[in-house]
């Protein structure tokens, strides 16, 4: 059995736009605790959101811009 799943713009969109959001609420959730566990672990998802998010916006420009 083949599973063939193809990533298109509309994908890399979306997928951009929700890791955009999760940036703003792990900020929001840094600056509304008092552990210094989950102040780093806030600061480490926001900083790998922001860089899914880059990451799916170049795609979108190398790939899909004409």
């Amino acid at each position: 059995m083949e599973f063939l799943f193809m990533i298109h713009k509309p994908h890399l969109k979306v997928f951009s736009a929700v890791c955009s959001n999760f940036v703003v609420v792990w900020i929001i959730g840094a600056f509304a605790t008092r552990e210094l566990f989950v102040l780093t672990s806030n600061i480490l998802a926001a900083i790998l959101m922001w860089y899914a998010a880059a990451w799916a916006e170049k795609e979108l420009e190398r790939n899909y811009e004409s």
